[in-house]
């Protein structure tokens, strides 16, 4: 028996659980230190009333634990509970799992453990905030891309256009959904960065063109998960533009991108194009006519509006100046 009792100390002490014993005929209760310690009570194998255990549990949760010990007692149910108590200022979580047994006299005894699942409830709490933002992201994309094909079909030239315009946004919500994606799942966190957006968009003319490619982050700012596919699919739009008509299009074009963070707290994003030379001449004209319908016109216009954001636009004889000027929300 000493060597089961040892056994069975030894399997609470690596499974850092606490045991108790709780009389529901005398409504009293008593745990080892650990018990004593998740409760923060006094140690001592003392019985005392359940209350002064049950005191120290959050308000919200004491109901559920008299309940659960109600079930065990009336109708013999394993006894299973997680419940709040309060170390320091934080709450922390524990489980609770017990049985239902009796003495040789006929007391009715519920005997169980108790173990810390903070870790695994933060956890739970993460994924479960990350599968209704997937669920609300997932919503939008079907939106965003009935409205893609809507504006696409309205706007383009011919079949080839606007299946490689509407290939290229698509492109940009997956290259957003992904970013958002790994920046929740693997590093935790909940925006990204804004020049990580840019730099995805025109990475294909990075690597040959890094000197005339230019990304100033003056200042650190972050969009929310949920705003990065607007703002990617704004930034790839830029970029495929300035590939046909403008800055990316020719040797002596330069763009320039600065990410700064003005006084009262707007993020102001500007995409600067220098592109002199013919096609890019032939393109601001075509764009000054139909600027006001087009389709790259109408995308950007309703990018801005998704971020909340103040969008200007300029198409200079030296090439493309547009401002964005985003919330404080933009971190």
């Amino acid at each position: 028996m000493a060597n089961a009792d040892m056994r069975a100390r030894l399997a609470l002490e690596a499974g850092h659980m606490g045991s108790w014993v709780a009389s529901l005929t005398r409504n009293t209760a008593a745990g080892d230190d650990a018990v004593c310690r998740i409760f923060g009570i006094p140690q001592s194998d003392a019985p005392r009333p359940i209350s002064d255990f049950l005191e120290h549990v959050h308000i919200e949760d004491q109901f559920r634990l008299e309940e659960a010990i109600a079930r065990s007692r009336d109708h013999g149910e394993e006894f299973r509970a997680d419940f709040r108590v309060r170390h320091g200022d934080d709450w922390c979580w524990f489980a609770g799992r017990g049985r239902l047994t009796h003495s040789e006299d006929g007391e009715i005894l519920l005997v169980g453990v108790n173990w810390d699942i903070t870790a695994r409830k933060a956890e739970e709490e993460r994924l479960s905030i990350l599968a209704k933002e997937m669920d609300h992201r997932v919503k939008n994309a079907y939106s965003v891309m009935l409205a893609l094909v809507r504006l696409g079909s309205r706007s383009a030239t011919s079949l080839t256009s606007f299946t490689d315009t509407l290939t290229a946004q698509l492109r940009a919500m997956a290259d957003a959904h992904r970013m958002s994606t790994t920046a929740a799942q693997l590093e935790h966190q909940d925006s990204a960065r804004l020049a990580q957006i840019v730099r995805m968009a025109v990475a294909p003319w990075l690597a040959a063109n890094a000197e005339r490619v230019v990304i100033d982050e003056r200042a650190t700012a972050s969009l929310p998960l949920g705003q990065l596919s607007a703002f990617a699919m704004l930034t790839y739009e830029l970029a495929t533009n300035a590939a046909k008509y403008g800055a990316l299009n020719c040797p002596d074009g330069h763009l320039v991108v600065t990410i700064d963070r003005m006084d009262d707290g707007i993020v102001l994003f500007r995409w600067d194009e220098t592109a002199d030379h013919e096609l890019a001449r032939q393109a601001r004209e075509e764009q000054e006519i139909g600027s006001e319908a087009g389709f790259g016109t109408t995308l950007l216009n309703h990018c801005a509006a998704t971020l909340k954001a103040r969008l200007k636009r300029e198409l200079r004889p030296s090439g493309l100046l547009l401002e964005l000027r985003l919330p404080e929300n933009a971190d």
